[in-house]
């Protein structure tokens, strides 16, 4: 994994799907399955190491274990979440540093099936 420039997970897992420790800087992680408090697709070290963008602030800090979790550690805070999507549509303030949202990733996924299928 040590060599993934992306890592894309949509699952339901109650336990992380890598360790941290695995990943280098730059890789881009996309998380979208999680939505309990108890559970979480990454592990704390993931987020600890990282930029933290989503599509909703509130949502994801009432029910995203992938935050809440170390939250409730102490080792980060709400402050660590830099931005929404919205804002990085309306602002070239971050760009490398920005992520896709799921609608982006959906529609490059068919993209690559239709051409798949020609």
């Amino acid at each position: 994994m040590s060599n993934a420039d992306v890592i894309s997970c949509a699952t339901g897992s109650h336990t992380p799907l890598f360790d941290g420790n695995w990943i280098t800087p730059g890789t881009h992680i996309g998380l979208i399955g999680n939505h309990h408090k108890q559970y979480r697709e990454c592990d704390t070290r993931t987020v600890t190491q990282s930029t933290v963008f989503v599509d909703n602030r509130s949502n994801v800090l009432y029910k995203a274990g992938e935050l809440l979790i170390p939250i409730k550690a102490g080792v980060i805070s709400t402050y660590n979440v830099k931005a929404e999507f919205t804002a990085l549509c309306q602002s070239n303030t971050f760009q490398r540093e920005s992520v896709g949202t799921a609608l982006s990733d959906f529609i490059t996924a068919k993209l690559v099936y239709d051409l798949v299928q020609k």
